[in-house]
């Protein structure tokens, strides 16, 4: 199998599931209308649409028992034909006889079961983006008793797709973590039996018959009924609060600990900015509650508002030094009781600088000033014993919360960048992500969330525990691999980019990718990735005292978008986003943006155009020009695609620094 094979064998696999019921198309009617007549072109599209091509042959053949039509007729008879030549079953011959077997009294049952699996596919259908579980729960009922009914009608095809839908409304793509697996395998396979035996040999049996074979291969027929056990950390019995007592410090430079945090290093021009314009402009800390107030009252004076005149030139005010290097800026935040310290490392720009690996001017003039800050307060507390750090990545002011998300410059459409606070056990030098079940000193604690951080409590817990281990294939491996608990350990995390051969201990349930990191040099010479979900990844599901594998990384391949306007090509360069094997993606490429080729052809054919390079940012201009966040990105590619009402896009890029070869599938 070739490489691009391979990397669509994949999709198919990890994230293959019918994306919706075979609803027929209007418009794939009016495009086999086009070919009518020309039998190659009608059966290339006949083969590579096949789901459309079997949804329309039945409508067709249901229509013509009632109604005889001479068009109808020979449409029908047209698509039978490439059926028959391109797929070699005899799906539209059986259609046929079945609709022509019918009595009155069996075709009244049918309308009846027709007008209720309408509306249980149109629910499921119109809840696609929503996924309220409640809608699930409503018409699985419904199409369970339905798909039950037209097989005892002999409708084989269309109780396979009430099995299909079935299937998916269970499954990990739409279900996420309360997925159950044992019983989308069991639909999954009776919809592959009932489609190979009315002769549907279209994608959706292709993709439903790779999901069983997943499935068993994760252990699905042996799982439980139901969704996935849920871990539970439950307290010892008779096991007392503790209380952990805190003291502030504020860490001194930003690889003082290696953190789940993409900005931990020196690149300070991707950190967060205070941003101010002229003199008298002002700057408040976002995501935190009584946040400090921060003013440029001259051209070179800074100063937090600490008297709270909303002036910030008080005497009390705090003046920050601005003198071109990393510092520490140590402040209070909070009012009254809540008052306490709080603070950041921060840094302003030079003339000439780097962004993205491009020459740049970042010092401040009269008209604007960026000051580039990064989390760096930390609280310190001992644990039965055993020393902790508690470091405010989250920036919100407070030690130990659930992760926010950020849609930050460099990351695609609709995916985001988690802010963690991570904790220091011990003399480690290497945080963890803060999680609300940990393990410290051999034994497994449960946090009260509920604390600004000034004082923690915990509870000893007893769980059963199994492993997770990441497999990365190809290119560096991670630095950071974070997955996140379901059910009663939602708020849970742990990284298993340090588990090694054994992999990382952990608490039996359900966990899903939440947040990684791939870097590769050091200080300016710092390239480096983050690790985000993709849409439709699988779950883990850890046993007591089994590892489970998370595999991850290549082949790699590209997520795109593209688009086909009056004979020109475009792929979207802000679209461009390498994937890994399980679907996962990698985001906010810095000083490492791909080097893309992209190459077209004929949907249906396998002739390709010469490859085009992608543009990329390369200097001042094209910032003005494209504005700072497409420098992440390639830039948008046109190409002359004259003649041509279809194409599939292919995206290579030799040799990243990071993932080696990268190689997408053919994708419309």
């Amino acid at each position: 199998m070739d490489r691009t094979a391979l990397l669509l064998a994949l999709s198919l696999v990890l994230l293959a599931v019918p994306a919706s019921a075979d609803k027929p198309d209007p418009a794939w009617r009016a495009k086999a209308e086009k070919v009518v007549t020309k039998k190659t072109d009608l059966q290339k599209l006949v083969k590579a649409e096949s789901t459309q091509a079997a949804a329309w042959i039945a409508e067709l053949a249901e229509k013509l028992a009632k109604d005889d039509d001479e068009a109808e007729k020979a449409m029908l008879e047209a698509l039978s034909a490439a059926w028959k030549a391109e797929l070699e079953t005899d799906f539209p011959e059986r259609e046929v006889a079945y609709f022509a077997g019918l009595d009155d009294a069996a075709w009244k049952i049918r309308a009846d079961l027709l007008k209720r699996y309408t509306s249980a596919r149109d629910e499921y259908l119109a809840n696609m983006e929503r996924r309220e579980a409640a809608t699930y729960q409503k018409i699985i009922p419904a199409l369970d008793t339905l798909a039950s009914a037209f097989d005892q009608e002999a409708d084989s095809y269309l109780a396979s797709e009430c099995y299909l839908i079935l299937a998916d409304c269970v499954d990990e793509r739409l279900r996420e973590t309360n997925a159950d697996l044992r019983q989308a395998l069991e639909w999954w396979g009776k919809a592959v039996a009932l489609r190979e035996q009315a002769g549907v040999k279209d994608k959706r049996l292709d993709d439903a018959a790779a999901r069983v074979k997943l499935l068993k291969e994760k252990g699905a027929d042996k799982a439980p009924a139901g969704p996935a056990k849920e871990a539970e950390a439950a307290p010892v019995e008779g096991a007392q609060a503790l209380t952990i007592k805190t003291s502030f410090e504020l860490l001194a430079t930003p690889d003082q600990y290696a953190r789940p945090c993409y900005e931990a290093d020196e690149m300070y021009a991707m950190w967060l900015s205070m941003g101010f314009k002229t003199k008298g402009s002002a700057f408040t800390f976002p995501n935190m509650g009584e946040p400090p107030t921060v003013f440029r009252v001259g051209s070179s004076d800074v100063r937090v508002d600490v008297d709270g005149d909303g002036k910030g030139d008080g005497e009390k005010d705090l003046k920050v030094p601005l003198t071109g290097n990393i510092a520490q800026l140590k402040m209070e935040i909070g009012k009254g009781s809540n008052a306490r310290p709080w603070g950041v490392l921060y840094v302003t720009g030079i003339q000439k600088d780097s962004y993205q690996g491009l020459e740049m001017n970042l010092q401040a003039d009269d008209t604007q000033m960026a000051v580039y800050y990064l989390g760096a307060a930390s609280v310190l507390g001992d644990v039965a014993g055993t020393k902790i750090r508690v470091i405010d990545d989250s920036l919100d002011g407070v030690y130990g919360t659930v992760p926010k998300t950020w849609n930050m410059v460099g990351m695609s459409k609709d995916n985001y960048q988690a802010a963690m606070d991570s904790i220091v056990i011990g003399d480690s030098k290497r945080a963890r992500p803060w999680s609300e079940v940990q393990q410290i000193g051999g034994k497994w604690w449960k946090f009260d969330l509920e604390s600004d951080g000034r004082e923690f409590v915990a509870r000893q817990v007893t769980v059963e525990t199994g492993f997770l281990k990441l497999d990365y294939k190809g290119g560096v491996a991670p630095a950071w691999c974070i997955l996140k608990g379901a059910g009663e350990m939602q708020n849970s995390y742990f990284d298993i980019a340090e588990g090694g051969a054994k992999g990382v201990e952990v608490p039996t349930g359900r966990y899903t990718l939440y947040y990684g990191e791939v870097r590769k040099g050091k200080k300016r010479q710092m390239q480096k990735t983050l690790i985000v979900p993709g849409k439709g990844m699988a779950n883990y599901d850890v046993r007591s005292g089994e590892t489970t594998l998370v595999q991850l990384g290549a082949p790699f391949g590209f997520d795109f978008r593209s688009r086909l306007e009056e004979g020109e090509l475009t792929v979207e360069g802000g679209s461009v986003v390498v994937v890994g094997q399980a679907g996962e993606r990698y985001e906010r490429a810095w000083q490492c943006v791909a080097e893309t080729e992209a190459s077209w052809r004929k949907k249906g054919t396998k002739k390709a155009s010469k490859p085009e390079k992608m543009p990329r940012i390369l200097d001042n201009q094209g910032i003005t020009d494209f504005g700072w966040g497409a420098s992440w990105f390639p830039l948008d590619v046109k190409l002359p695609a004259p003649n041509v009402d279809a194409v599939e896009v292919q995206l290579t890029d030799k040799k990243h620094p990071l993932f080696g070869k990268v190689e997408s599938a053919w994708k419309e």
